[in-house]
């Protein structure tokens, strides 16, 4: 084991003479690995700050459902943003193709569904939100998936993002008793079908 105590370390780059730079996506923080397992936050400036024309090891950062980067890392440099992955989202919101939520339900069920509760509306369209948590460089640029976004992003290195694909919403489940019950669905949701996200569900 090289190292220990990272929190859900979801991206890994590893640099010149097995320095691994690695982002824990839950707290937003990129952590440097020397080779002797020795462990060094890496500073990661604000997002007006730039992006860096060097790209060597990209990672993503999730703080909250409402910021997300792309952080680039130049050789013995620091880590600077390469693009900004919220703010695309709450602009082109790819998954807003896709329709979530409940298949052919009954209108007296419908009614039941208060949309400001916390299970949301009966059917909804994609809804604004992020989660990258996987990254893959290649030559024309970097492929992100994005959970929160249910797509796959490509982002330039010129810091340009654009979506690459959009995850088809989920085969429908069926609802039974026990999920309502536990979900706080309405009583005559049991049964139905309900389709959720390909990489997440808002349920």
């Amino acid at each position: 084991m090289l190292a220990s105590g990272l929190f859900l370390p979801l991206s890994l780059g590893v640099g010149a003479g097995g320095t691994a730079y690695v982002s824990q996506n839950a707290l937003g923080v990129l952590t440097k690995v020397s080779p002797d397992g020795t462990t060094l936050r890496v500073p990661t400036p604000a997002m007006n700050s730039g992006p860096s024309p060097c790209v060597t090891a990209p990672f993503t950062t999730r703080p909250t459902r409402t910021a997300s980067a792309l952080y680039s890392m130049p050789a013995g440099g620091v880590a600077a943003p390469l693009a900004d992955l919220f703010a695309y989202e709450s602009t082109a919101n790819p998954a807003e193709v896709n329709t979530y939520g409940f298949v052919d339900l009954r209108q007296s069920c419908l009614d039941q569904f208060d949309p400001a509760a916390p299970t949301g509306p009966a059917t909804y369209a994609g809804i604004v939100d992020t989660h990258p948590y996987a990254s893959l460089p290649l030559d024309d640029g970097v492929y992100v998936a994005d959970a929160g976004a249910n797509a796959v992003l490509k982002v330039g290195y010129d810091g340009t993002v654009s979506t690459a694909a959009v995850l088809p919403a989920g085969d429908p489940i069926v609802v039974t008793p026990e999920i309502a019950a536990g979900v706080g669905f309405p009583a005559g949701t049991a049964s139905s079908f309900l389709r959720s996200c390909a990489t997440q569900s808002r349920r």
